[in-house]
């Protein structure tokens, strides 16, 4: 399209789309043909230019098409508003779409620092369900052990059952037998 050999020619008569709403100011902006507009020489962009302020360029132009022609410089400055308000809600999206990265960005590491931390508990809750079927059994091993000596105990004869002093049953003092 920045070819000088490519020409278009554009339609004067304005479409307008069912789904977009109406211009609010289509009184203001008259539709032109390419013929009718100026050539606008803008300098070439370098990487050196800000994004802040992209209308200078623009601005400088304006000033110019005010010295060469007064017909044009309305309709220039009309696009110049336009431009600048498309270029407020731009950045106005870009900023809020940054934001929105931004905290999505912080979601995903907290995300990924609560995952492993659920991997982490889940980890020691295994081991903990492990070690309390280990002390389960262990104790279980325990208890069966110490029933079988009693059995043992009471199954035995009464010559290998030691005798019990009178010291032991009334808590060692010998005044109490």
């Amino acid at each position: 399209m920045d070819n000088p050999d490519h020409e278009h020619k554009s339609v004067a008569a304005p479409i307008q789309d069912p789904s977009c709403p109406a211009l609010e100011h289509g009184e203001q902006c008259s539709i032109q043909t390419e013929e009718e507009l100026p050539e606008l020489i803008l300098p070439q962009s370098s990487q050196s230019q800000t994004l802040h302020d992209p209308s200078q360029p623009l601005v400088e132009e304006l000033k110019c098409l005010d010295q060469d022609s007064l017909h044009l410089s309305q309709p220039a400055a009309q696009m110049l508003r336009f431009y600048s308000m498309l270029w407020e809600s731009y950045s106005a999206k870009k900023a809020h779409s940054q934001r929105l990265e931004k905290e999505n960005e912080a979601l995903r590491a907290i995300n990924i620092n609560l995952c492993q931390e659920r991997e982490s508990l889940e980890y020691r809750h295994a081991n903990q369900e492990a070690l309390l079927v280990y002390f389960e059994d262990a104790f279980e091993n325990v208890r069966r052990g110490i029933l079988g000596v009693l059995k043992d105990w009471e199954n035995c004869s009464p010559e290998l059952v030691p005798e019990r002093d009178s010291t032991h049953s009334n808590g060692g003092d010998p005044q109490l037998a």
